[in-house]
């Protein structure tokens, strides 16, 4: 039994009541203000462009379902492609956001 306030946090960490958040395994802390999401289909995927668009970024995002990719575009902000073509993603990027700084597989 634990004695006031920290013995109590003590004792709710070793039940395991308490615990740290896990990072995502691949958005930790990101610099980048515009990037593009290459697989939007996913559920990591549709998590990593949430986590994005939370921290202010400008996201795109490419997937083939353009119902599915509409509903996530409109739900997040994110800039949706129905596009299969890298090379054309990138060019209308470029005439959009002037270039992106970071591309996320």
């Amino acid at each position: 039994m634990a004695d006031g306030y920290i013995g109590k946090q003590m004792d709710d960490y070793r039940a395991g009541r308490l615990g740290r958040p896990t990072p995502s395994r691949r958005l930790a802390r990101v610099t980048a203000r515009r990037v593009l999401v290459l697989d939007g289909t996913t559920a990591e995927g549709v998590a990593t462009i949430e986590r994005l668009r939370a921290q202010g970024c400008r996201v795109a995002f490419a997937d083939p379902d353009t119902r599915r990719g509409a509903a996530l575009a409109q739900r997040t902000g994110a800039r949706h492609y129905p596009l299969t073509s890298l090379s054309e993603i990138l060019a209308d990027l470029q005439k959009h956001w002037g270039g992106v700084d970071e591309v996320i597989s």
